[in-house]
């Protein structure tokens, strides 16, 4: 959706004409028979977490999914937006909260440090995350109990980056729903399912999309484990916040990232008994 991203320009060749607006050609090679990815951040995604710019209904959030960037005849950006309803199937990608929060900031940090008219006030490490997290957190001070409710607002005092991981889970209770309000098919692929079993990801995503590997698959770079960024407290208030907010599938992918985090740090899930 974003035509600035792509390493250069395709709008002359064939197949572009059927949308002016989007979604942009990423390369010169042919489009398959069936279907063909395109990226999109929907709605709701704000990497310095406005509070206006992460509120958002499930009905804009469809809508968001359709925009994007393109390049106005002078050269500048411009805003584009094609139907979501013009989409055939959804592709849902979800990673664990905890590294999709961290990760967030590693992507400000090397955003900024190549925008040489860019200040950039925090170190790159565990303790530059939690001064950008105080500082995210301002922006949500004024409104926190108006859009997280009262019980929410006071466990989220106790957590860094709040607001980003209120948009996290806003952003995937839309995502769910647009299955529904589309009619179309959806499939969810996991982050870390790509750094455990690459091929058999590649090939479930293909088959999905009625596609045929004709190349080899680029190996993975799994970035994560960022567990050193929270503390046990803070990993538990997260916890209790997240689920406080998450709603049906939401919540099932977020206790079960939650279990594989207890297996993984050694401990035993809480069975209840």
């Amino acid at each position: 959706n974003y035509l600035p991203e792509t390493k250069g320009s395709y709008l002359d060749l064939p197949n572009y004409a059927y949308s002016e607006e989007g979604p942009f050609r990423a390369s010169a090679r042919l489009f398959p028979s069936k279907y063909i990815l395109t990226r999109t951040h929907c709605a709701g995604h704000s990497y310095e977490s406005n509070p206006d710019n992460v509120l958002t209904t499930h009905l804009e959030f469809m809508k968001g999914c359709g925009t994007g960037v393109g390049i106005a005849e002078d050269g500048s950006r411009k805003s584009t937006r094609y139907k979501a309803t013009d989409v055939a199937k959804l592709v849902h990608l979800i990673r664990n909260p905890f590294d999709n929060v961290v990760a967030r900031f590693h992507y400000l940090y090397e955003r900024y440090n190549t925008d040489t008219n860019a200040v950039w006030n925090y170190n790159h490490n565990a303790l530059g995350f939690k001064e950008y997290c105080e500082d995210l957190d301002t922006e949500f001070e004024g409104m926190r109990i108006s859009t997280f409710g009262a019980d929410a607002s006071l466990v989220a005092r106790q957590i860094p980056c709040h607001g980003e991981f209120y948009q996290y889970i806003q952003w995937h209770n839309n995502a769910f729903r647009l299955p529904d309000l589309l009619k179309k098919p959806q499939i969810l692929m996991m982050y870390e399912d790509y750094e455990r079993n690459i091929d058999a990801s590649v090939e479930r995503l293909f088959d999905f999309l009625e596609l045929e590997l004709t190349n080899f698959v680029t190996p993975f770079q799994w970035v994560g484990g960022f567990r050193q960024y929270f503390t046990d407290e803070e990993r538990d208030n997260i916890k209790k916040f997240i689920n406080m907010l998450c709603t049906g599938q939401t919540c099932d992918i977020m206790n079960y990232y939650f279990e594989q985090m207890e297996i993984e740090a050694g401990g035993e899930t809480d069975t209840g008994e």
